[in-house]
């Protein structure tokens, strides 16, 4: 290839010492050439001028671009080019071959231009679809990348859903944990102050029995304790309030002394229907209330009894007392729970009677008593 390029160079070389003169016949081809048309004339020039202008463009660049080709030379021996071009024996060679080799190398420079621009266009088609295929290798990496995020967001939403499903599993079982927490801290709180956070059951029935001292006042008595009884009949009005009515059979006496040995004793029998307001402000084990209210009492019977030293008589003096009279009730009451339904009060009383005597008398009587029962609440 070095010889084929830098054959202009070789030639002038081979043709330095060459002053034969050519054959009638080189001259004669030569007038038949120049007697060609003007076009021929044009044509052949601008192929002369194209092939020279190509050689010498052709030989620039490769001066300039193909160093490696420069040291190839350098390195080998000056003498090959000019025995390869020994070889050709130029002087045995006739002028009018020499004019056809020239035109024939000027040919084969074009066309090697030719194929060496063919041979460049091809390398950067080459180039072109390399950057084309890494273009879209790039794009493709990218759409791969792009399709690949969605998959690691689908990844994630299906981790952040069995995480929320994970959660939510975890919330339903901490609730019916905390429900059974709840329902084992509410058993004993219901079993030990089910009073206090809930009312009580409405309704109540108190059966008692009472001891009750019949005093007056402005007057001395003795022998004055009796036995009694009664029910009542609760309803819970408010959390603190109580309402209450009941019935009780009250039998009194009281004895007095007299000049002369002489001793009275007074009995009276009653039917007791009390009404009374029961008000429970403190919620403690023991229940402490205050109690008030007035009874409306019936005059069953009274009997004076009169007793000597030697005899003793005893008279009705019903018409002495009141067939009803009325008392005002003032006292406090205390309840405990036992079981359940069921509660043990204890409540002291203290009850002024109004009037009881149809006769005026100077002193006043009124009755203590200390009642206490099993109450039971439903």
């Amino acid at each position: 290839m070095g010889t084929k390029k830098n054959i202009g160079s070789a030639i002038e070389e081979q043709l330095k010492g060459f002053h034969s003169s050519p054959d009638d016949v080189v001259w004669n081809a030569i007038e038949a050439k120049l007697k060609k048309d003007k076009k021929d004339r044009k044509i052949i020039f601008f192929w002369l001028f194209g092939g020279t202008a190509a050689l010498s463009l052709l030989l620039i660049m490769l001066s300039l671009n193909s160093t490696n080709l420069i040291e190839i030379k350098s390195t080998s021996n000056p003498g090959e080019s000019k025995s390869n071009l020994s070889h050709h024996k130029f002087d045995s060679i006739p002028a009018n071959e020499i004019g056809k080799r020239l035109i024939n190398e000027t040919d084969d420079a074009l066309k090697n231009q030719v194929h060496l621009s063919q041979i460049n266009s091809q390398n950067q088609q080459i180039q072109n679809k390399k950057s084309n295929v890494l273009f879209s290798q790039n794009s493709n990496k990218k759409e791969e990348n792009i399709e690949i995020i969605p998959n690691r967001n689908n990844k994630d939403i299906k981790n952040t859903t069995l995480k929320t499903d994970s959660i939510s599993e975890n919330k339903d079982s901490l609730k019916i944990v905390s429900k059974k927490i709840d329902k084992k801290r509410k058993l004993p709180i219901n079993k030990k102050d089910s009073s206090s956070s809930k009312p009580e059951r409405k309704w109540s029935i108190y059966p008692n029995v009472s001891a009750h001292y019949y005093g007056a006042f402005a007057k001395s008595t003795n022998d004055q304790l009796t036995l009694n009884y009664g029910l009542y009949l609760n309803y819970l009005a408010t959390k603190d309030l109580t309402i209450r009515i009941g019935v009780h059979k009250l039998n009194l006496q009281q004895t007095s002394t007299g000049g002369n040995s002489l001793t009275l004793q007074q009995k009276a029998s009653y039917i007791e229907l009390p009404f009374e307001l029961k008000y429970s402000p403190f919620k403690t084990k023991v229940k402490t209330s205050f109690i008030g209210g007035f009874s409306y009492l019936l005059l069953e019977d009274a009997r004076l009894t009169s007793t000597t030293s030697n005899s003793s008589l005893q008279v009705s003096n019903n018409t002495v007392f009141n067939k009803s009279t009325l008392s005002v009730n003032l006292g406090m009451g205390f309840q405990a729970k036992i079981f359940k339904k069921l509660h043990i009060n204890i409540e002291p009383m203290f009850k002024y009677h109004i009037k009881p005597y149809s006769e005026s008398v100077e002193y006043s009587p009124f009755t203590l008593s200390v009642s206490s029962g099993i109450e039971y609440k439903f």
